[in-house]
C-alpha cells in the first residue's frame, strides 16, 4: 500500500487516525482502569506529536460514559506509521485483541481553528475539501464550571437535531472526561450537508451565538478532515466503504 501527500514541501500535513473500539463483555473494567494509565501506553513523539485515549458517550454527547466504547486519536508525520501503530503499540494491541468490532479512519485537516491542551494538533493544512467528497468533523471543548448547568440545558435539543440530519453518517461523543471536557466526532456524506446543518439549522445556529455571549468555554477546537481510508466495521458495516481500505493489520 503506498501514500502520498498533496504537499511536496517539507512540512505537510499531519495524518489523523481516529479508531473505535466496541469491547467484548467482560473487558469494561480492563478498558477503564487502562483509560486512567495510558499515559505510561502512549507517549507522544517527534513522529506521533498528538494522541489521546478517549472515552465515549451513552447516548448523546459525553454525558454519561458508554464502557463499552473507546477511542484513539493519534497525529503521525507519514501514514506508514499510523498504520504501524495500530500493528505494534501495546495499547492499540490490548483494544483490538478485547473488541468485537473495531472502525478505523485515516484523515488529513483542511481547516482547524482552536486548541487542544493549549496547541492545535491538526496543522499545517491540505487542500480545502471539493463539494462531494465526504467530511469528518471534530468539535471539541472545556466547559467552565461556573457555566456548566446553562450549557447542559442546551445540549439535547442540539443533539437530537444532529442526530437526524440529513447526509449524517456516524456521531459519537469522545471525550477526556464526562460533561467538563467533551468532544463531538461527526461523519458526514458531504460537505453540503454539514454546512447546511452547521448554518442552516436553527438549534444549532442559537447554540453557537449563546457559546459566544454566555463565554461557556475555557478552551475549544473545531477542525473538520478529509477522510482518506476506511477499514473496519461500525455497527456491522464501513461507513466509508466507498474508499475502504484493505486492513492491514
Amino acid at each position: 500500500m503506498t501514500f502520498s501527500s498533496r504537499h511536496p514541501f517539507s512540512v505537510s500535513p499531519p495524518w489523523v487516525l481516529f479508531s473505535l473500539f466496541q469491547l467484548r463483555e467482560g473487558n469494561k473494567f480492563w478498558a477503564f482502569k487502562t483509560m486512567g494509565t495510558y499515559s505510561r501506553l502512549l507517549t507522544t513523539s517527534e513522529r506521533m506529536p498528538f494522541g489521546l485515549m478517549l472515552g465515549t458517550g451513552g447516548g448523546r454527547g459525553f454525558l454519561l460514559p458508554n464502557l463499552r466504547q473507546y477511542a484513539l486519536l493519534t497525529c503521525w508525520q507519514r501514514a506508514e506509521d499510523a498504520h504501524n501503530f495500530m500493528k505494534v503499540s501495546l495499547l492499540a494491541q490490548g483494544l483490538q485483541q478485547r473488541s468485537k468490532e473495531v472502525w478505523s479512519v485515516l484523515m488529513q485537516p483542511v481547516v482547524s481553528k482552536g486548541a487542544w491542551a493549549g496547541n492545535n494538533p491538526f496543522t499545517p493544512l491540505a487542500d480545502p475539501l471539493q463539494a462531494h467528497e465526504p467530511v469528518a468533523v471534530l468539535t471539541r471543548a472545556a466547559i467552565r464550571l461556573p457555566r456548566l448547568l446553562e450549557f447542559l440545558k442546551h445540549v439535547p435539543p442540539v443533539s437530537q437535531t444532529t442526530d437526524t440530519a440529513p447526509g449524517l453518517l456516524v456521531k459519537t461523543g469522545i471525550g477526556e472526561l464526562p460533561i467538563v471536557q467533551q468532544a463531538t466526532f461527526s461523519l458526514w456524506k458531504d460537505t453540503q450537508s454539514v454546512d447546511n446543518f452547521a448554518y442552516k439549522m436553527k438549534e444549532h445556529r442559537e447554540v453557537v451565538a449563546k457559546t459566544r455571549q454566555r463565554n461557556w468555554y475555557s478552551e475549544e477546537l473545531f477542525a473538520r478532515f478529509r477522510p482518506l481510508q476506511s477499514w473496519g466495521t461500525l455497527g456491522g458495516k464501513n461507513p466509508l466503504q466507498n474508499i475502504a481500505a484493505s486492513n492491514p493489520y
